[in-house]
């Protein structure tokens, strides 16, 4: 098994230039992406509530908190905005000499509302009167699940669709390709389980684009493991 390891040399910071990125939250995670960002020479504005201990921590660290709706403002999001995204996806699938890349841009929601533990305890359960941190996260790796999970499942992680779907060879997947893909030919089943992709961008078709598409609707979890298998419309 081979790792590639990522170095500095590697980023390209110039599409970074002469933007605003805001942090929202000071915590394990905020705090490191804000000070790497901004030694590496990025405008960084942090959304912190004030009056916690992060917001200090962030103000010890040389940063001026703001509200999150304000950091938000402040913030470059005329590309998610004008292309009217929720979620941006971008990366690389790689196997042995083989690496293609893909970005896809979706307009699908993820919801946070039925958020509940492994034990299926209240995600968010907050004490009367009190607060609660909470710290909504992203995964990724939904993506290329044998089925749409519900939390719940078995999964295995698969991604030979990738190259399946990659119809012109170029090494870049698109999502013009992903809605040509046809999804029996690219997901079989078994191993696939298919049975909650549903038809997503309304054509009557569903191909690899609505399973994808279906995967973004169900990538938040909170806490880090605690599931979040809504899919808002």
């Amino acid at each position: 098994m081979s790792i590639k390891v990522y170095y500095d040399d590697d980023a390209d910071l110039s599409v970074l230039k002469g933007k605003t990125i805001a942090i929202l939250g000071y915590g394990s995670q905020g705090h490191a992406q804000a000070q790497n960002l901004r030694d590496s020479g990025c405008t960084v504005v942090i959304g912190q509530r004030p009056g916690s201990a992060n917001y200090d921590l962030a103000v010890s660290h040389g940063f001026k908190p703001v509200s999150a709706e304000e950091a938000t403002k402040q913030a470059d999001v005329d590309f998610m905005i004008a292309s009217g995204f929720s979620v941006y996806f971008e990366g690389s699938a790689e196997k042995g000499a083989d690496r293609i890349t893909f970005k896809w841009g979706f307009a699908a929601g993820t919801s946070f509302d039925d958020c509940a533990t492994e034990d299926g305890l209240p995600g968010f359960a907050v004490p009367n009167g009190g607060t609660v941190q909470v710290k909504p996260t992203l995964h990724g790796d939904h993506q290329f699940f044998d089925n749409v999970t519900q939390g719940v499942e078995i999964t295995k992680r698969l991604a030979e669709w990738v190259k399946t779907c990659d119809a012109d060879t170029n090494k870049e997947l698109t999502i013009a390709e992903l809605k040509a893909c046809p999804i029996a030919k690219a997901l079989p089943t078994p191993p696939y389980d298919l049975t909650s992709v549903r038809d997503q961008d309304g054509d009557g078709v569903i191909t690899v684009f609505d399973y994808v598409s279906t995967q973004m609707r169900t990538f938040g979890d909170f806490q880090g493991d605690g599931e979040c298998p809504s899919r808002a419309p």
